[in-house]
């Protein structure tokens, strides 16, 4: 084989190894809690507790499980979403009172039930969001100052 034709890989992270000072915007938590939401709407929702069950055994020290793609996936954005607010509530000034106002319980239905695909299997992201909006819309309306 030609030399033209080989790849050759500079460097790769050891996956051994611990990335330290990492400086990260506390809204990835708020983008790894939506792509969460994203990865469950493609499990069947009596699927989930199974899937938190084994990764609860891992963590406890379980070897012998194994998490197929979905699961590991789960787990890294679980673990990540946890680790982020974890770190986040060490420091000070990082909180923000929000004080949402109570949803409508329609616009809370219209969330789960698009989250949970209208009981098919064609999960609509923009349906989701729109849902997602209005309720958002409603427990955090804009300041009328």
């Amino acid at each position: 084989m030609a030399e033209e034709n080989k790849i050759q890989l500079e460097a790769v992270l050891d996956p051994s190894t611990v990335t330290k000072n990492l400086s990260i915007s506390t809204q990835y938590v708020a983008l790894l809690q939506n792509s969460l939401l994203f990865v469950l709407g493609q499990v069947d929702p009596a699927d989930i507790p199974t899937i938190y069950t084994k990764i609860d055994n891992l963590i406890e020290g379980d070897t012998s499980i194994k998490l197929n793609q979905m699961e590991s996936t789960v787990f890294t954005l679980t673990s990540l979403i946890q680790y982020i607010r974890g770190e986040a509530f060490k420091q000070d000034n990082i909180l923000k009172d929000l004080k949402p106002k109570p949803v409508s319980k329609e616009s809370a239905t219209a969330v789960f039930k698009e989250l949970l695909n209208n009981g098919t299997d064609d999960f609509n992201p923009d349906a989701f969001k729109k849902a997602s909006d209005k309720l958002m819309s409603e427990a955090f309306p804009p300041n009328e100052d």
